[in-house]
């Protein structure tokens, strides 16, 4: 019981994810419970560290690309994202307060999709730091950990969007042109960020990427200047409310694209 919970402390220090927990458990169980090879108590550790070092040498030699993983992760994300937003216009469009309930049970069931990705990328990176073969991808994996705590920020204001949509919804709070507006930017931001997915999850070479990335700032950028209630048509309390809760997401996707937080806001429409 001492060994046991001694590893899962420690596995849990080192690492939150459940697997390493898991495996750490088991091995220090069998330590513990089979006997004592002939060798002597620490040749199962020579064995490990043999081991150990013969998977960093072929990592090393013969790994494959790093930044496949964490890029299929953040192209899955972002399509879920784009998801979302897409139900939220419908919903707005509609005025039907189920499709944006859906919306947010979307939204709030992409966080694992986000722990996976952050431990992609963060493995990802260990592998090119130790393989000369893709130390020179370690700068763009760097930009993609940068994305990933904006994209992160995005995810979760989707979510108090979503919710706030059903409520407008409930409440009636938007006139047909603003109904109508509405819609319209929430859907141009989810076609903003489908570019977005394929300036950061595509497997293109990075003039492609770079190209992918202006587009969806301009795409972004356009949006945030629309985002003003009265340009809008909106004339009710809530309506301004959740305007003024859309504009953050927007602000995060802007700076997902590599622009600071002051860049990225002066591209908002001035309240």
């Amino acid at each position: 019981a001492v060994v046991l919970f001694t590893s899962v402390m420690l596995a849990r220090f080192l690492d939150r994810g459940v697997i390493f927990t898991t495996q750490l458990a088991l091995q220090s169980l069998l330590v513990v419970l089979l006997p004592a090879p002939d060798g002597g108590v620490f040749t199962r550790s020579v064995d490990a560290i043999v081991g150990g070092v013969f998977a960093l040498v072929v990592t090393m030699l013969a790994p494959r690309d790093p930044r496949r993983e964490p890029k299929s992760n953040i192209r899955e994300l972002l399509h879920e994202l784009s998801a979302v937003l897409r139900q939220c216009s419908e919903a707005i469009a509609k005025s039907d307060s189920t499709v944006a309930w859906h919306a947010l049970v979307r939204a709030r069931n992409t966080q694992p999709q986000l722990d996976t990705l952050a431990r992609s990328v963060r493995d990802a990176r260990e592998v090119a730091r130790i393989s000369p073969a893709y130390r020179r991808y370690l700068a763009e994996l760097g930009d993609l950990r940068g994305s990933i705590g904006f994209l992160d920020l995005a995810v979760r204001n989707s979510r108090v969007f979503a919710r706030r949509t059903t409520s407008v919804i409930n409440h009636a709070s938007l006139n047909d042109e603003a109904i109508e507006n509405v819609a319209e930017v929430v859907n141009d931001t989810a076609d903003a960020v489908d570019i977005l997915a394929r300036a950061l999850g595509g497997g293109e070479g990075n003039d492609a990427r770079l190209r992918h990335l202006r587009q969806a700032r301009n795409e972004l950028a356009a949006v945030g200047s629309r985002l003003h209630p009265k340009a809008l048509g909106i004339t009710d309390l809530q309506g301004d409310a959740l305007i003024m809760l859309f504009r953050p997401l927007v602000v995060d996707l802007l700076e997902s694209t590599g622009l600071t937080h002051e860049e990225a806001v002066t591209y908002l429409s001035e309240i």
